[in-house]
């Protein structure tokens, strides 16, 4: 680049032209504006070692090889893209809101027809008039209001919540916007209320006849409102209320000199605002026309409405308290420069995501204000930390008592004194020996969930931080430099690439962030975190030529030190979203903001207009992706670099690799590297494709192709689960119009109302779904069924989305039917003529609970079910530390509750009008429901006991690499198919324990075998009762070759006593489909790999013995593998090799492809063993690796070209994002177009 050439960047601020003439002469000393240090900057340039500091965003963006744009936010979108972006950042946050206004409008006008046409409010309504009615109905919506406004502020319900499923329907991370938009309905609620009932009071005095006069009325219009209980509570909520508004206002609230601390005293005036509510309604001012006048039902109802926000409310002042008293001290204070303290704490107890928040108090400053500071500490760290700003009242108090020593302004240092080191000002040991102070106490409340914290939900994040907005962003980066320096101690993590910009006006502003940043880019040898930083405030001309000396030619910034160079000028966010989406296409970006709300407002505007339906997806703020990925932090004896890519015709990129110098690099001009002669020469035929000739015959299809297209992959199971919807709600209506019309239930209705409608109703759902809850699990009879004619209609490889379907169906029924009985007793407890006052009916209706059949038994039901359900969940059941164990044995709870289940309905409490009243038709009815699917799984649980009985043993345990172990077992009476799996038992771990694994032997061999990745309780407890010793760092033997041999049962007495297994199966898969295809694509995603070596193995015996194998269609398999590291399935090694020597006819394709990164020393070393090489030089196979993702729309496009007129099988095991993409390839590009059309079916292994 030459001197003169200007300095450009994806990430850089734009719109500048070059200035028209040089700067004129400033005084020394005169600040200068951006502009113009801008056009001092481009007119010097960057040099070339300036422009090799360059990260990969701010580097220009090339096309891919193809010509093809893969993101393109500006392509016309169909309404229903339209619409899925639109949810994506608006959507979700403002249909709720929309909602909840609706739900508003829905009760004002509900409640005031109700009160308008009320029979027994006549006497009132004519004395009041409409004001009453408005009165009346407004007070319901208050009510509703009340149900709202405290769960907002429960931080720990909103943290737990926030990461359950509701998470993905309600924006819980807008809890605070919920609050005051439920405290805004509620003061112009009472607003509303309080005038209609002024006006009230004028038709009260004006009916008065003891007043004569118009002063008379005047003085009782006036005394009234401190005589007459609801007036005087009512004015005294009222203040209340608008000093609470006052001080909550954002500009109050934020002022200085005592804002928020008069907003935190205020706001705790709800307290007696409550209480002063429930008296409120409980005066009975305004009576009905007829009795009961003033009954339970009808006055001081408030509590009703509180009951739920405000038991959870005390519950978590309760929590805080609890733990405000665990063991909590400060270990550290350090003063930085520019007013910024850091209190390093330690707490019992204390477990922190990175993103979070903590509540402090200082009870020697006050004891009830508690403040919000978000973490800058990592979870990897002992300790927690805060960095504060000394602005406000309590953070300078705060300061002075830990030792701090700030000006009166709170200033601590010079501005931007980039010389200024921190001072540790106290610890704890210094506290205990008296040397320096005696820190105070303080109490922590915590941790809480952001919207930060979901950064590892996304493969890619860009974080934006403006000023001090950048603290929550110290723990998220803490987080991820501890990760990439201890890679086996990490979790594993979707995470591959961090984007972090960070807006400032000077460095001053935090200092103390500078540290940190330079360890990052120090460990950040894989580039896997990308620093941009903008400077936006204004420097002298001085300043600005000394920087211009420093930095041209420089290896590291003139103002931060480092590697990263410093932008001027606000950041150009058109371009940053626009190289964001082009280099990673197809991705779902997490963009993570903290600073002012002008740019978040802006930030949110670009995530939506970006965004593209086809690629790249911004999610800002909070936002759940339900793909998964392979990118993972894992320790690898070879870690790879994002700069280098193989390209062929089944390759994934769109990258220029840095290799431009090599020698034998036959073309480097293209768009992707080209192979050398040798290298080409071991691509197998699909990948000889280095371009891919458009499809024929892709004209518009017609309204029949699209259904068969639909059918040939969707249509079954959506058909399926549609039917299955649409039982449910056929049943529920009969079954409604059933109860609400049979004639010999007429008194139930009369007695309990349109609720024992309902509860009948459910339970009737009920019984219907206990048909379906048992069938799916019972695996030898959706084996047997899938092979029949029946298994072309009903898709019985979705047997556990079904039983997951029908269990959801019960938990909610059971919950409707509950709440409807609670309804009724409610009903029977107030129509009970032995209690006579409110008392009595309250402990009638709690002690009815414990001694009446049905609601006993319900109860426990209940309970039952919901352990079943919480433990079942995916997140829980996939735990370390017993998840499994918690799911299966609480699963089991199944026995009980269906023994309940029939008791449940046998006790005949509420009996119809004529006889029989309790007949064996009509009571204790579960068993019909139960008696087909119970009976099969009885059954089946019978032929389990007797199959594990057979002869099992297990003849050899090889222990493999990277944590995997391979059981080799011997059984007799057994017979298997290729793609089967089986589930094991080992007695001396626990005898009540199943654990299902996919068989990787070949039904040609004489035993079965599993491999077993050991990473849970139940496999490191088998692990070690089988002798292979998995140490801490077995899992990293990464280049260990082949395995070793643990045990045999051929020589015990030389060996170890092997345990007994006891084995069930084998049962049947989509995977063991395979030979019903002329050509296959097989896709492993890492461990996920071995359902395919029991399929390739058979096909490996097939190819070698042809006179004695089953003739089969199969005449081409196409191998996908696609892992991070070999490591994790070296085992696999030795099948591929025996697989390539033996096919001489190609019948089978291996394909490659590594995703992980390697360092530049481990990459070049691969370049020269692997150019001019007979076999790759990571895998030994002929057929080369391919670094990076596969490109699926030029496998499907090559496979489709190669076998025109044929059916492709597509199986996949692996994660269910890859899953997704697969199956969308499938039916994106099956043709039934013409006679030739390709048809892809996909299959996915599940069990």
């Amino acid at each position: 680049m030459p001197a003169t050439a200007k300095y450009s960047s994806a990430l850089d601020f734009a719109d500048r032209g070059a200035p028209a003439e040089p700067p004129k002469a400033v005084p020394s000393g005169t600040p200068v504006v951006n502009p113009q240090l801008t056009r001092s900057f481009t007119s010097a340039a960057r040099a070339r070692a300036e422009r090799s500091r360059l990260q990969g965003l701010q580097l220009p963006t090339e096309k891919p090889a193809n010509g093809r744009v893969l993101h393109d936010p500006s392509r016309p979108k169909k309404l229903g893209e339209r619409i899925s972006l639109w949810l994506i950042n608006d959507g979700r946050q403002k249909i709720f809101f929309a909602t909840f206004l609706l739900l508003h409008a829905l009760v004002a006008v509900l409640g005031t027809i109700h009160y308008a046409l009320k029979d027994n409010l006549v006497g009132a309504r004519a004395e009041f008039g409409v004001t009453y009615v408005i009165a009346r109905g407004a007070a319901l919506v208050l009510h509703v209001d009340v149900i709202f406004i405290l769960l907002p502020v429960c931080r720990n319900f909103i943290t737990l919540m926030r990461r359950t499923p509701l998470g993905d329907v309600i924006p819980f991370d807008k809890n605070l916007e919920l609050h005051k938009a439920t405290g805004w309905a509620i003061l112009i609620g009472t607003i509303v209320h309080t005038l209609a009932h002024i006006v009230n009071l004028y038709h009260l005095t004006m009916a008065d006849t003891s007043a004569k006069t118009t002063g008379q009325r005047i003085l009782f219009f006036i005394t009234a409102n401190f005589i007459i209980g609801p007036l005087i509570t009512g004015w005294i909520m009222l203040a209340l209320l608008v000093v609470m508004v006052w001080f909550a206002v954002e500009k109050r609230r934020t002022a200085k000199n005592g804002g928020f601390e008069k907003f935190w005293y205020t706001h705790h005036l709800f307290v007696p605002f409550f209480v002063l509510w429930q008296f409120h309604g409980m005066f009975c001012m305004i009576k009905p026309d007829r009795p009961p006048y003033c009954s339970y039902n009808q006055i001081g109802v408030f509590w009703r409405y509180w009951i739920v926000g405000g038991v959870i409310w005390i519950y978590e002042r309760i929590l805080r308290e609890v733990r405000s008293r665990h063991v909590t001290y400060i270990s550290k204070v350090i003063q930085h420069p520019s007013d910024v303290m850091e209190l390093q704490i330690k707490k019992e107890k204390t477990t922190a995501r990175a993103g979070q928040y903590i509540f402090i108090n200082c009870p020697e400053i006050s004891y009830f204000q508690w403040h919000p500071f978000t973490l800058t500490s990592a979870p990897e760290e002992d300790y927690i930390s805060v960095h504060i700003r000394v602005v406000g009242d309590f953070t300078r108090a705060l300061a002075k008592s830990v030792g701090c020593e700030f000006d009166s302004k709170g200033k601590g240092g010079e501005k931007g004194g980039a010389n200024k080191e921190p001072t540790v000002v106290a610890t704890a040991q210094t506290s205990a020996l008296r040397i320096n102070r005696v820190l105070p106490r303080i109490m922590v409340d915590g941790p809480f969930g952001t919207s930060s914290e979901d950064f590892l939900n996304y493969e890619t994040v860009l974080l934006v931080g403006a000023g001090i907005g950048v603290t929550p962003f110290a723990s998220i980066l803490k987080s991820i430099w501890y990760r990439m320096q201890n890679y086996s101690e990490g979790e594993r993590t979707r995470l591959s690439k961090v984007y972090f910009t960070w807006v400032i006006r000077d460095f001053g502003t935090a200092e103390w962030f500078h540290s940190l940043l330079r360890a990052l880019e120090e460990q950040d040898s894989l580039n896997r975190i990308e620093i941009n930083i903008y400077l936006t405030g204004a420097i002298g001309v001085d300043e600005a030529n000394n920087i211009v000396v420093q930095d041209v030619g420089a290896d590291k910034d003139a103002i931060t030190s480092l590697r990263a160079p410093t932008h001027y000028g606000r950041p150009n966010w058109e371009k940053v979203f626009k190289s964001l989406g082009d280099k990673h296409s197809q991705s779902d970006i997490g963009v993570f903001y903290c600073g002012p709300n002008a740019l978040a407002s802006t930030l949110r505007h670009q995530c939506n207009k970006n965004s593209d339906p086809r690629g790249a997806r911004f999610f800002f703020g909070k936002g759940r992706s339900l793909t998964f990925s392979l990118v993972v932090l894992l320790p690898s004896s070879i870690e790879y670099t994002s700069n280098m890519s193989r390209s062929s015709g089944l390759d994934f990129s769109d990258r220029q690799p840095a290799l431009d110098q090599h020698p034998d690099v036959s073309n480097v001009q293209g768009a992707a590297l080209q192979r050398n002669k040798t290298e080409r020469g071991r691509l197998q035929t699909l990948q000889r494709n280095n371009t891919v000739n458009p499809r024929k015959n892709e004209g518009p299809k017609t309204f029949r192709e699209k259904v068969d297209l639909w059918m040939i992959n969707e249509g079954q199971r959506h058909i399926f689960f549609v039917v299955f919807l649409f039982l449910h709600a056929l049943v529920a209506t009969l079954g409604f119009l059933h109860y609400f019309l049979k004639d010999n239930l007429v008194g139930a209705r009369a007695e309990y109302g349109i609720t024992f409608v309902i509860a009948r109703a459910a339970a009737l759902v009920l019984h219907v779904d206990v048909i379906f809850i048992l069938l799916p699990v019972c695996r030898n009879f959706i084996s047997v069924m899938r092979r029949t004619p029946v298994g072309m209609v009903i898709p019985f490889d979705k047997n556990l989305t079904l039983h997951k379907a029908t269990a959801w169906a019960i938990f909610i029924g059971s919950w409707v039917h509950t709440i409807a009985h609670i309804f009724n007793l409610y009903h029977l407890t107030m129509n009970d003529t032995s209690a006579t006052t409110t008392g009595q009916r309250v402990v009638f209706f709690i002690v009815a609970n414990f001694i009446i059949g049905p609601l006993i038994t319900g109860w426990i039901m209940l309970i039952i079910l919901c352990i079943m359900v919480y433990y079942a969940i995916e997140k829980r059941r996939r735990m370390k530390n017993g998840g499994f164990e918690k799911f299966w044995y609480s699963h089991h709870l199944f026995i009980p509750f269906f023994i309940l289940w029939q008791f449940h309905g046998m006790f005949c409490m509420i009996k119809p009008d004529r006889p029989p009243y309790c007949s064996f038709n009509t009571i204790g009815v579960f068993w019909r429901y139960w008696i087909v699917g119970g009976i099969i799984w009885i059954y089946e649980r019978i032929l389990r006991e007797v199959r594990s009985r057979h002869v099992t043993y297990i003849s050899k345990v090889v222990q493999h690499p990277s944590g995997v172990m391979e059981v080799q077992i011997k059984k007799e009476k057994t017979t298997t198919r290729a793609g089967q799996y089986i589930f094991i038992n080992c007695p001396e771990i626990s005898y009540f324990q199943w654990h299902p694994f996919t068989l990787t032997s070949a039904p040609e061999e004489d035993y079965i075998s599993v491999h077993i990745r050991v990473e849970g309780d139940f496999t490191t407890a088998f692990a070690k009762a089988l002798g292979c010793d998995f140490g801490k760092g077995s899992k990293d033997e990464k280049g260990a070759a082949g395995g070793k041999v643990i045990g045999t049962n051929t020589n015990p007495p030389l060996n170890r006593t092997l345990p007994r297994v006891m084995v069930d199966g084998p049962f049947g898969t989509s995977s063991e489909e395979f030979l019903n295809y002329e050509t296959v694509l097989l896709v492993g995603a890492g461990i996920g790999v071995t359902p395919f070596a029991s399929i390739l193995k058979n096909i490996w015996y097939r190819m070698n013995n042809f006179n004695t194998s089953k003739p089969t269609r199969l005449s081409k398999v196409y191998f996908t593998w696609v892992i991070r590291d070999f490591g994790t399935a070296e085992w696999f090694h030795s099948l591929l090799h025996a697989i390539e020597e033996q096919d001489t006819q190609n019948r089978i394709e291996i394909n490659i492809y590594l995703t992980a990164k390697i360092k530049e020393d481990d990459m070049n070393n691969i370049i020269v063993q692997d150019v001019g090489a007979e076999k790759d030089a990571i895998t030994s196979l002929r057929a080369p690796t391919h670094f990076g993702r596969p490109n699926w729309d030029k496998i499907f496009s090559s496979i489709a070209e190669k076998h025109p007129e044929s059916d492709v099988g597509v199986f996949f095991c692996g994660p269910a994002g890859i899953a997704h993409d697969l199956h969308i390839k499938s039916n994106k590009h099956s043709d039934v177009n013409t006679k030739g059309g390709t048809r892809f079916i996909f299959g996915k292994e599940n069990f």
